[in-house]
Formats: structure tokens, sequence, C-alpha cells
């Protein structure tokens, strides 16, 4: 008969999960600045100067991104479109570069390419049984759902609602779905309109490098509508209702 997970297995997937996230930052980074020093070389002779104050402003820059590739993957938004950019970044030198650098282009590429590998076969196996590459701790969303709720969510912070603080039996339930009670630690909000179930819940450790405070739900006919995490109470929602 299965039972619930070790905490000896749960702790492994945790650290498979967390070496995924590394290497998916050095695969971003990786790209990065492979696709710097191809702008750089494809400038004139002369423009050396500049190619390397170029540099040390993109170096910066390169580890921020990676840095946060890597905050991303942990936080389970982690997408393979992001390590098949940073691919095709490094990728980019085996066109643009001369034909006298082939060898290094093409080692950066192996070695972006070999850590991103790694980085989404660690993913998997950080995954306990059932679970999905990007479903962990999210959706399982694509990018083109991510854009909507991006934009419902601007629309929706605008509008005022009429808030209210779910009772106990409410919050209960709320943390015993399935999903909503893998975002946060306590409902907070309640609201409907326009045929809408609104649900907000709040995180008890926030702010970063954690997740941001608050998570709402918008339910349309038990299926989500709108998800997404947030900092501050919108104004237009008038005082927090607990």
């Amino acid at each position: 008969m299965a039972g619930a997970p070790s905490d000896d297995s749960w702790l492994h997937r945790g650290q498979q999960s967390d070496r995924a996230a590394i290497l998916a930052a050095l695969a971003m980074l990786l790209g990065t600045i492979s696709l710097a020093f191809t702008l750089a070389d494809a400038w004139p002779r002369e423009a050396n100067r500049t190619a390397l104050a170029l540099w040390f402003l993109v170096l910066p820059v390169a580890l921020w991104i990676g840095g946060w590739m890597g905050f991303i993957a942990r936080d389970a938004r982690f997408r393979a479109v992001f390590l098949f950019l940073a691919c095709a970044a490094a990728g980019a030198g085996l066109f643009l570069r001369p034909t006298a650098l082939f060898l290094p282009s093409l080692g950066e590429f192996g070695a972006t390419v070999l850590v991103a590998a790694v980085s989404l076969v660690l993913r998997r196996k950080g995954l306990g049984e059932g679970e999905e590459l990007g479903g962990e701790d999210g959706l399982g969303q694509s990018l083109a759902e991510e854009w909507r709720w991006w934009r419902r969510f601007r629309r929706a912070r605008r509008s005022p609602l009429r808030w209210r603080a779910p009772s106990v039996e409410e919050n209960r339930k709320i943390l015993m779905h399935p999903t909503m009670k893998r975002f946060a630690d306590t409902a907070v909000a309640l609201a409907e309109g326009n045929g809408r179930q609104w649900i907000v819940l709040e995180r008890d450790w926030h702010g970063w490098p954690d997740p941001e405070r608050y998570v709402l739900f918008v339910l349309e006919n038990e299926e989500v509508w709108l998800a997404r995490t947030f900092a501050r109470w919108p104004g237009a929602w008038g005082e927090h209702p607990a």
C-alpha cells in the first residue's frame, strides 16, 4: 500500500530541486556571457574600449539574470523556455562570430546545453510521484496564460470589490483545496463579483528572497480564471478585511 513519502525522500527531492535551480541560474549566466562576447566581437576592432566597457556593464546584468532564474526555478515557476533561450544565446556565436572562433563558440554552446540538460534532469528527479514539471508549486500554466493572468490582474486591482474575512470553516475548506493549500498559509479575504469567486491568501513568510505576501485566486465555474501573487493590498479594494 502506498503511503506518504518519508522525510528522507522529501529531503532528497528538495536537494535535487535546489541543484536544478543553481544549474538553471548557471545556464542563464553562460548564455548571457556568451551573447555579450558575440556582440563585442562583432564590433570594429577600434571599438575595443567600448566593447570592454559594455562587458563590465553586461556582467552584473548577467549575474542578476542568473540569480533570478535560480529563484524562479526554486519557486517552481520554472520553464524549459528559459533554458532554451540560454542555449540559443550561446549558440548565436556559432553563426555570428568569425570562423576562426568556431571551436571556442562550440565549446561555449556545448557547456550551456550540458548545464541546461542536467538542470532539467535534476528538476524531474526533484518532483514527487504524479507531479509534472512546472506544476510542483505552480499550476502548469503556459506563458500565454501567464500573460492573460497578468493583464486580468492589472484590471482587477483597479476594480472595487466588497471583501470580507472568511469564517473559520471557509478558511479550513480553502486550505484543504489540493491546489490553493500549496501557495500560502491562511485565507484572509473573500469576495464575489462578475459571477466569479475571489480568494486572497496570505503567506507567513514573505518578502525577498521569499515570495510575495499575497496570493489571489479567482474561480469561475470551479476553474482557475486568474492566479497571481502580489505584495501590497490594492487601494481600490478598500480596507483589508482582516
